[in-house]
């Protein structure tokens, strides 16, 4: 039910955004209802409608433009068997993984705003929903901050999934990675350009080179 309440959600603010005349409302921030706290909190939320509008243009240019235009070099990628299995292992922990902390982080979002925040909501959940599209194994597996960040990432189990990693990688034949890996640097220039002036969160201090093996991994495991 709260996926499809997230979906709604993004949907609605889409055909707010593309009906002629129509502006976000003022959030009714009543102080015979409202304790101080939330009236503080209630009034501040309108400054979130302006990070609205870049992060839909994001996650349109991101669906309609950058990801049509690899995908089918992507799909046409053949692995073998034993390669394919542990590429879809790794996908599957991706996904779980970053459910499970996008329950986590709503929940503690709506709450930390007192429920009384909906732009600023909204906003969050977009931020987070750009990693749905595409993916980012460092923002959401391997970023040292999970370690203390709830939900807290255990380090046996970062270990274990950075092997599983390392696996992958080094079961494609070097040539191959390195053409790969020229296609995925070039998608991941693509979106960085198409989410120019918008905020990701969970990046890290990693130099490109640091960056590689994440980037590879991010383009194997996306149509997965």
């Amino acid at each position: 039910m709260r996926k499809v309440i997230l979906s709604a959600i993004c949907i609605l603010t889409l055909l707010s955004l593309e009906t002629a005349g129509q502006t976000f409302i003022s959030n009714k921030c009543d102080s015979t209802v409202l304790s101080p706290a939330e009236i503080a909190k209630c009034r501040i939320d309108s400054v979130y409608q302006y990070d609205l509008v870049p992060k839909i243009n994001m996650i349109t240019r991101l669906k309609t433009e950058v990801l049509p235009k690899h995908r089918k070099k992507r799909t046409a990628l053949q692995f073998s068997d034993s390669l394919r299995k542990k590429i879809r292992a790794f996908k599957q922990i991706y996904d779980s993984t970053l459910n499970y902390k996008l329950e986590v982080f709503g929940s503690d979002m709506d709450r930390n705003q007192r429920y009384v925040q909906p732009k600023a909501y909204i906003s969050s959940l977009l931020t987070f929903q750009i990693f749905k599209f595409y993916p980012d194994v460092y923002a959401i597996l391997f970023n040292p901050v999970h370690l203390d960040l709830t939900p807290k990432t255990k380090l046996e189990d970062r270990e274990r999934i950075l092997k599983l990693l390392n696996e992958i990688i080094q079961l494609i034949p070097e040539g191959e990675r390195e053409i790969i890996f020229a296609s995925a640097m070039e998608l991941d220039k693509e979106a960085k350009v198409a989410g120019e002036g918008v905020p990701h969160v969970f990046q890290g201090l990693l130099n490109e080179n640091e960056r590689k093996p994440y980037i590879l991994v991010n383009y194997i495991i996306w149509t997965e």
